[in-house]
């Protein structure tokens, strides 16, 4: 029985040592890196980058209104393709950056949205980028962004600003001869209202041929009107009303309409609608005689009363 041990185990230890001989002729697997595309290593991290670092040096014009939204030059150096920028105001308020255009590595444009909430102060500018696997620099949305800049270039939120126009809205342009058949439809509107409050007071009897003339006469002009308001409203083209600084503006396919100063505003009004609506189309008169209508694709008073408090009226 002895003997079968020591056979068994000097046999082990043969298949061991033919088993260990046969691995060392097989090539060494390398050792699998966990590190991800935009990551580095902590070695890595403590290197200094190989790659230029973005760095903004200027920004024009450096200040905005709240609710403002135009194109921001940036100035500065090492400027590429990729390369993110974000602004954050007082009270942690971020503006909306639409898009970044690179044009060199020393210049970029930015067209920038400013919420309507945004309070005075100075506004921290951001630009990031990403790390890459051999700590280069990589100016690319991919990977995780490292913040390589924080507010050395100045900017500044003011309410006073009149360096970018505060958008006001995307309206339909309402002809004035139409303009003038809404408001018709909304005196007829008005007239037809009265009409039924007086036959349930019995101040008319709704069986006397004038009465019943008077009323279908007033149906008739609203409902034709209010075909022609229709039809008109399919071919209006939409534009844009924006206040810069003093200054009310309507623009439309790249003209513009008109440019008056608020102080010459004299009424901002809701106008009904050929269905009756209050909101979805409103006016802006001026001191000068000269009236526009507007339509809006929201219905209700909103619209109309945010356009006031903007204008101060």
């Amino acid at each position: 029985m002895k003997d079968v041990r020591i056979r068994v185990a000097v046999t082990l230890m043969f298949i061991l040592a033919a088993a260990c001989a046969t691995w060392a002729q097989f090539p060494k697997i390398p050792k699998i890196s966990k590190k991800l595309p935009g990551q580095s290593d902590s070695k890595a991290q403590e290197q200094k980058s190989k790659g230029p670092v973005p760095e903004i040096t200027s920004v024009s014009p450096d200040s905005a209104p709240p609710g403002g939204a135009g194109e921001l030059v940036l100035t500065g150096k090492n400027f590429a393709e990729g390369m993110g920028v974000r602004f954050s105001c007082k009270d942690s308020a971020s503006p909306h950056i639409d898009s970044l255009k690179v044009e060199s590595a020393g210049r970029a444009v930015a067209h920038v949205a400013f919420p309507d909430n945004l309070e005075d102060g100075p506004c921290d500018i951001y630009v990031d980028y990403v790390m890459g696997n051999n700590n280069e620099i990589l100016p690319s949305r991919e990977g995780t962004p490292e913040v390589v800049q924080m507010r050395s270039a100045t900017f500044t939120a003011s309410s006073s600003s009149t360096t970018l126009p505060v958008g006001l809205g995307e309206f339909g342009l309402v002809p004035e001869a139409e303009l003038k058949d809404l408001e018709k439809v909304g005196k007829s509107s008005v007239d037809m209202e009265q009409m039924a409050k007086d036959i349930q007071s019995g101040k008319v009897n709704p069986m006397d041929p004038d009465f019943i003339k008077k009323m279908q006469e007033a149906s008739m002009a609203m409902s034709k009107m209010a075909q022609q308001a229709g039809t008109s409203a399919q071919k209006r083209v939409k534009g844009y009303l924006s206040l810069k600084g003093t200054s009310l503006s309507f623009t439309q396919e790249g003209k513009t309409v008109f440019t008056e100063p608020v102080s010459k505003v004299k009424e901002v009004a809701e106008v009904k609608d050929p269905m009756g609506r209050p909101g979805k189309i409103f006016k802006i008169a001026f001191a000068d005689g000269k009236t526009y209508g507007f339509e809006s694709d929201q219905s209700g008073s909103g619209v109309t009363e945010r356009i006031k408090k903007r204008l101060g009226k």
